[in-house]
């Protein structure tokens, strides 16, 4: 007869009784450490609700805040309506709506069109405190702020403050995270200090200008500037090394 066969016991393996041990101990720590270990728990529970909601929060502002921003934008520029008789019923509208946006989330386009709102009602004082907030808040965007500084100059132009608004424009000439509106504070630059008589330093910002930036839409008129005040033959591109040191600043 045949011999039966015998069922071979098999013997746990390694990682098995690894798992197998992991879970005694962990179990044994449990049954030893039952509030502290249900204390954790409870705390890591909260932390991920806390997490979550704080995502959910956090989307729902940005939403909300870009619809009024929207909103703000569409007033602000007319779009959407021809009746001109209520552009400031319209612009309070706009002012009102950024305004509502950047209290639920602050950025540097919220802040430049409040300004732009601000300057259109006529509140110029305030239009100038709230560029000034957004270059000092956001220094480092490198698109909106060079805008913001320009805008400043302006109104400090407009205000009749001549020497601040150079101040200004310098700041602007001199942004090294910012190639932007480099050529049109050299420019503004150029025509203030005419007006002021000092025609050396002026001319010396036109040439800087024409030097250093000539694809800019303010060459011919910085060049026919220079030409006036040295004649055709005149001087143009004498200072180069110095000018080209002027914007690497």
């Amino acid at each position: 007869m045949p011999k039966p066969i015998k069922k071979r016991t098999h013997k746990k393996g390694i990682a098995e009784q690894e798992v197998l041990s992991f879970y005694q101990r962990f179990r044994d720590y449990y049954e030893g450490n039952r509030r502290f270990v249900h204390i954790v728990a409870g705390i890591l529970i909260l932390v991920l609700i806390a997490v979550s909601f704080s995502i959910y929060y956090n989307r729902r502002l940005n939403n909300e805040a870009a619809t009024l921003e929207y909103e703000g934008y569409k007033l602000y520029q007319g779009l959407y309506t021809t009746n001109d008789a209520k552009k400031k019923e319209r612009l309070n509208k706009a002012y009102k709506d950024f305004q509502a946006a950047l209290k639920m989330k602050s950025s540097p386009v919220r802040l430049l069109y409040k300004s732009y709102t601000e300057y259109k009602l006529g509140k110029k004082d305030e239009a100038l405190i709230t560029l000034k907030k957004l270059v000092k808040k956001y220094s480092s965007d490198s698109e909106i702020v060079p805008v913001a500084y320009y805008k400043i100059a302006m109104i400090e132009l407009e205000k009749g403050d001549k020497e601040a608004a150079l101040k200004t424009l310098d700041t602007l000439f001199n942004l090294k995270n910012s190639p932007f509106f480099k050529d049109v504070a050299l420019f503004e630059k150029g025509r203030i200090l005419e007006s002021l008589g000092r025609k050396d330093e002026a001319l010396r910002a036109f040439k800087i200008l024409v030097d250093s930036f000539p694809e800019s839409p303010y060459y011919s008129t910085a060049l026919a500037r220079i030409k006036n005040e040295e004649g055709p033959s005149g001087k143009k591109g004498t200072d180069k090394k110095e000018n080209k040191k002027a914007v690497k600043k």
